[in-house]
């Protein structure tokens, strides 16, 4: 669904909680899209991306409650 940010509630009902989770993120300009656990979860196109190139963020949006770990993130080019 071009144009939606939230992700999909089958991608919601995909999250391992407690659990190690796999995130699959590909950006192409302003167009975003995401997986959990191979289950799509976001596909948006930014109409004003105010980043282009060179900025990487890692975050949760869960309202302060969440606790979040990174572990064998894997950042290639790909052309």
């Amino acid at each position: 669904m071009l144009g939606n940010s939230k992700p999909e509630a089958v991608a919601e009902a995909a999250l391992r909680i407690g659990d190690w989770n796999d995130m699959r993120i590909l950006v192409e300009g302003p167009h975003v899209r995401t997986w959990v656990n191979g289950v799509a979860a976001v596909d948006y196109v930014d109409p004003s991306p105010k980043f282009t190139d060179g900025v990487i963020a890692l975050q949760l949006h869960s309202g302060g409650e969440g606790r979040m770990r990174f572990k064998d993130i894997l950042i290639r080019e790909i052309r």
